[in-house]
């Protein structure tokens, strides 16, 4: 329009990254922090639309997949490890939450089911072979309590160790899920029961429940427990050891297990046991030790059988009484965090179990399912069978964002880059994205190269009918960069031309040209400077090149199209300054801390769903004061505050080669020419290599001066 206006940084509200929904499972923000469990949205929230369910749940899925509307889900130990980050980085993506039950929204029968992960939820596509119907006469709940205990026990004891009535079984632990559910199916076979509880109260519980002889219940933190074991077997020890609580550690003597018997460790991650037992000499003993997570590749192939075996055996435990409802702590949807801290605890007995939705009538069958409304943060997951094109994809931001995007489900990506792989790291990253970041979940992921250069309409169109030869456009990520740094008196048409054509002209092309061919894509991503939002000495052109790039973005919005421009600050992680805590930008009197990669993608995150055409990220360091300009101060922000490892890099490679923040750039390019006297450009700077750099950081201030303007001469042979 005519009027005039400002553009301002107004914080977002409190909340603005959530939803109401009916569709959420839950997770954790940062493993180990038990105080970041939250719920987040099932439904996948483009740009600029809303996260929250717009309709009703699928009844039928692909590959014989049924959708079950969930009423209650199982926690426990293994729950435990994965929100507390102890089982290492092969699990980083997985979700917890590996028992369920519910009902089928297709035919409204109540089930049961062993998951994967991320059954923690209000739903789940289930497989329809591993779902197992609920006993008629038990509720959803009294299944949930049970399924996950007993088949963890058929499998160990019965499928592995293959006990037989008349044997003495050692379990430990007594009390929780597992161990009670052990507890009956060995009652039902005869078998002689010695358990541990870890308190007078447990050890009660078990033996006004179960009928277990205090003399039977062990405590498993008393030293001369292998002792007492012996002393009870007439010292030939127990034919079976089934250690079922992976958080507490049973520590026993190897004689403790008889001739010919079976140790069974479940979740045990550092095979203590087994060492023990082989270091005692052979008694003819087996070790087993198996994990309850079942892995994403081989659950769909292992599982459905088993669950056949395991349905038949359940359902004559049932018919003999052997198997029976555990008992249980259950905690409402809202109250979530208190399941992991009761968990936690160590004082529950049985299991502890999330209440999604109110049960109806045991004898009611109904697909009229009634929807819970849980307060959501939002989560962004990309489409396995749409192609997502980051242009500058090659850069450290760029391949960050492919594993990123990989971890969250998309599995075809084009990465743009006129020069294309020109190291061994982008080569060694680019193959980490496509095997490692699935993690081990689906289809390895396709990462195309393309040289096609977008800052034409003619390399626009090459590039995008590229990425349509692999499937339907999901989305474009833009973050190609081009520095011509120089205080506005020396800038030039060409300088501006020269930031301007990868940012301004290909976002620009890409837009034109996705709205011709692609325009129900989900996502069109810019990412900006702050150079734009609060302006630095010497960007004038690369301001400029931002700030169009935000009216691209905020153009599409108004066209009811996907459109987002993030301005991010000095990253760490990747490029020159990953190891730098702060930074002194005495160009706009701030001192900011470096925002490292896992908060970069954290709050892309949440602005893919938030709605605004432009936001903006900085990690500003409150209080701070400015650096005092000294000679040990340059030297030390200067040089030692690169922020990468040079012990670890060639000395022939350059600043240019490791890649280089642009608001930092300019801010290296100010402090040498006010500290040491000697004007450079910043491609000068980027030539610099680490040779160089080791020998400015053991230099007085003199001797670094005369050093860069003898590099400079030699720039212009």
């Amino acid at each position: 329009g005519e009027s005039w206006g400002s553009y301002r940084l107004l914080n977002l509200e409190r909340g603005y990254n959530e939803r109401q929904t009916s569709r959420a499972y839950l997770d954790v923000t940062k493993k180990g922090d038990l105080n970041s469990i939250q719920w987040y949205n099932l439904a996948t929230g483009a740009v600029g639309q809303s996260a929250a369910n717009t309709s009703k749940p699928v009844a039928t899925g692909a590959n014989g997949t049924v959708n079950v509307q969930i009423y209650y889900s199982g926690v426990d130990h293994k729950d435990l490890a994965l929100a507390s980050g102890q089982l290492g980085s092969e699990y980083v993506n997985k979700v917890f939450g590996f028992d369920y039950g519910g009902r089928r929204v297709d035919t409204g029968a109540r089930v049961m089911g062993i998951s994967g992960g991320k059954s923690i939820a209000t739903s789940i596509e289930a497989n329809d072979r591993v779902l197992i119907p609920v006993p008629d006469n038990w509720s959803i709940e009294d299944g949930v309590s049970a399924i996950s205990a007993y088949f963890a026990v058929w499998y160990s004891l019965i499928n592995r160790a293959q006990i037989e009535g008349g044997e003495t079984i050692l379990i430990h632990s007594g009390t929780d899920s597992t161990g009670l559910a052990a507890i009956q199916v060995a009652k039902g076979l005869s078998c002689r029961v010695l358990t541990t509880a870890s308190t007078s109260e447990k050890r009660q519980f078990l033996t006004d429940t179960y009928g277990i002889p205090l003399d039977c219940i062990y405590d498993p933190n008393d030293p001369s427990i292998s002792d007492q074991i012996l002393a009870a077997t007439d010292g030939t020890g127990v034919d079976a050891v089934l250690n079922a609580l992976s958080g507490e550690k049973l520590t026993l003597a190897a004689e403790v297990l008889g001739q010919y018997g079976r140790w069974v460790d479940l979740d045990n991650y550092d095979n203590s046991n087994q060492a023990r037992l082989s270091s005692a000499g052979t008694k003819n003993t087996l070790y087993y030790n198996i994990s309850t997570i079942i892995s994403d590749e081989t659950f769909d192939i292992f599982l459905p059988k088993l669950i056949q075996s395991f349905t038949k055996w359940f359902t004559d435990g049932l018919q003999n009484g052997s198997i029976k409802p555990l008992p249980r702590v259950v905690y409402g949807y809202d109250v979530v965090e208190r399941a992991f801290k009761q968990l936690s605890s160590g004082q529950t007995i049985g299991k502890v179990l999330v209440k999604v939705r109110e049960e109806e009538p045991f004898n009611k069958i109904t697909t009229d399912i009634k929807a819970v409304d849980i307060v959501a943060n939002t989560r962004s997951w990309f489409d396995a069978n749409k192609v997502y094109v980051l242009v500058g994809g090659l850069g450290g931001l760029g391949l960050e964002v492919a594993y990123w995007l990989v971890a969250r489900g998309a599995r075809k990506l084009v990465c743009v880059s006129r020069s294309g792989i020109k190291n061994d790291y982008q080569y060694v990253f680019v193959k980490r994205v496509e095997t490692e970041a699935t993690g081990g979940v689906g289809e390895p992921a396709q990462v195309k190269i393309s040289t096609s250069d977008p800052s034409s309409i003619a390399g626009a169109e090459k590039l995008i009918a590229e990425a349509q030869s692999m499937g339907p456009l999901g989305g474009i990520f833009h973050f190609a960069t081009v520095l011509a740094d120089a205080f506005i008196g020396d800038q030039t048409a060409a300088t501006f031309r020269k930031v301007c054509a990868p940012k301004v002209d290909a976002l620009g092309y890409l837009d034109a040209v996705c709205r011709k061919f692609c325009p129900d894509m989900d996502y069109f991503v810019a990412f900006s400077s702050q150079s734009s939002g609060r302006g630095f000495v010497g960007q004038n052109n690369y301001g400029y090149a931002n700030a169009v790039m935000e009216r691209i973005c905020e153009r599409r919005q108004r066209d009811g199209l996907p459109g987002l421009a993030i301005q991010y600050g000095p990253i760490g992680d990747v490029g020159l300054w990953a190891a730098n805590d702060n930074i002194d930008l005495t160009s706009i009197g701030m001192v900011i801390n470096t925002q490292r990669i896992p908060s970069c993608l954290e709050v892309m995150d949440r602005f893919l769903s938030c709605g605004d055409a432009v936001v903006s990220t900085i990690v500003r360091r409150e209080g701070a004061e400015q650096s005092g300009g000294s000679a040990a101060g340059a030297k030390s922000t200067v040089w030692h505050g690169i922020g990468i490892d040079m012990s670890s890099l060639p000395d022939d490679l350059t600043l240019g080669d490791v890649g280089m923040e642009s608001i930092l750039a300019v801010e290296m390019q100010q402090r040498i020419d006010r500290e040491y006297s000697v004007s450079l450009t910043t491609d000068n700077i980027k030539l610099i290599t680490i040779r160089m750099i080791k020998d400015f950081q053991n230099s007085d201030q003199k001797t670094v001066s005369a050093q860069i303007a003898e590099f400079k001469k030699s720039l212009k042979k």
